[in-house]
């Protein structure tokens, strides 16, 4: 008989962590809904975006042999195939 009460118990505090669970993460899920569609996130997500874009364009610049009109980011070398964005040669012609 124990052996049976505590899978009950054990069954009971698992239905109740779960629901209580659940209704928590609903919660924190419509919070960040809220935070993430007010105009001061948003603009904060656009200065970040138009930062990252300034850094990748800056890091573009630095690296050697970088051809900045490449919107791919593939490259034709000597044989034909094409290069990776790594500069690796990807086999394909």
């Amino acid at each position: 008989m124990g052996k049976i009460k505590t899978v009950v118990i054990f069954a009971a505090g698992y239905v109740v962590g779960a629901k209580a669970g659940h209704q928590r993460y609903e919660q924190i899920k419509n919070w960040a809904q809220e935070m993430w569609g007010k105009p001061a996130v948003q603009e904060q997500v656009d200065n970040a975006t138009e930062q990252a874009g300034k850094l990748a364009q800056e890091a573009k610049e630095r690296l050697p042999g970088f051809k900045s009109n490449d919107k791919d980011s593939t490259d034709q070398n000597s044989t034909g195939s094409e290069k990776d964005s790594h500069g690796k040669d990807s086999g394909q012609a």
